[in-house]
């Protein structure tokens, strides 16, 4: 009876040390962000981030080219939150060039 109580001691102790040494784990993860190509899975950046800095994405609209910016915050669970987006005009009759961004909207 005694040898089954420690065996059950013991297994009660192991897991708990799983347990608390899984937890401490997880809340010193660090975020990575990975830029990366879907269709080869090659990897062209892998960085550190942490919650609260800001991520922009720059690049030419495809079909009226025109500069398109959106600036994300990195939120605790890794996730983004877009903030703030700027484009070089709307619409017909816009200019075909810009040099920087004409209308901004916050979200």
């Amino acid at each position: 009876m005694r040898r089954r109580r420690t065996k059950w001691l013991f297994a009660g102790l192991v897991l708990a040390a799983a347990l608390i040494s899984a937890a401490l784990y997880t809340g010193r993860q660090k975020k990575i962000l990975v830029v990366e190509e879907l269709e080869t899975g090659k990897i062209y950046a892998e960085l550190p981030v942490e919650t609260g800095e800001e991520v922009s994405f720059q690049w030419e609209h495809s079909f009226e080219h025109i500069p398109w910016y959106e600036y994300y915050e990195i939120q605790e669970d890794g996730s983004f939150l877009l903030n703030t987006i700027a484009v070089a005009g709307f619409g017909a009759g816009s200019r075909r060039r810009w040099t920087a961004p004409t209308a901004t909207r916050t979200v």
